[in-house]
């Protein structure tokens, strides 16, 4: 697969995660959302990688400290923003459409493949969206960390 030919099918998937996507751009916070960036406005950095990282002290019944750290920046960057917040979820969401894309047109060869099925995950059906708009959705991130995991575990063997 040619240089030009890996780079239009990039952006013709970044764009279609955009268009699917930009309408969730202009949603506030509701729900959950709203639980992450109140703790990492209120609690000090002390206190927010304590509740993170202490594993004897989880904020719910599982231990993510990625998750923390990912939500601590945001809050950095941007406040209580929400536009923000989706602007990353979003990119977030770009990246792992692009990740799959790469797995399935490097190791099978097949780039039409990687592109149809990378085009599919990201924008075309978008059952699951949930995990894109709302912010407090742990998926995406998630579903990076084994994306990269897989890559790794080929590009090793």
């Amino acid at each position: 697969m040619s240089r030009r030919v890996k780079m239009a099918g990039a952006l013709s998937i970044a764009a279609a995660v955009i268009v699917s996507y930009y309408p969730s751009l202009n949603i506030g916070l509701a729900g959950d959302d709203l639980l992450y960036p109140f703790w990492a406005s209120t609690l000090s950095l002390p206190e927010y990688l304590n509740r993170y990282f202490n594993p004897l002290t989880p904020i719910f019944s599982w231990y993510r400290p990625v998750f923390g750290i990912y939500f601590r920046i945001l809050f950095i960057f941007f406040g209580s923003n929400a536009f923000g917040y989706h602007v990353a979820t979003v990119f977030v969401h770009i990246s792992n459409s692009l990740l799959l894309f790469s797995l399935i047109a490097r190791n099978g060869n097949r780039w039409r493949l990687g592109f149809l099925s990378a085009l599919v995950y990201s924008a075309t059906i978008p059952v699951y969206s949930a995990a894109v708009i709302g912010i407090a959705a742990q998926d995406p991130l998630m579903t990076t960390f084994y994306l990269l995991a897989v890559k790794t575990w080929l590009d090793y063997l």
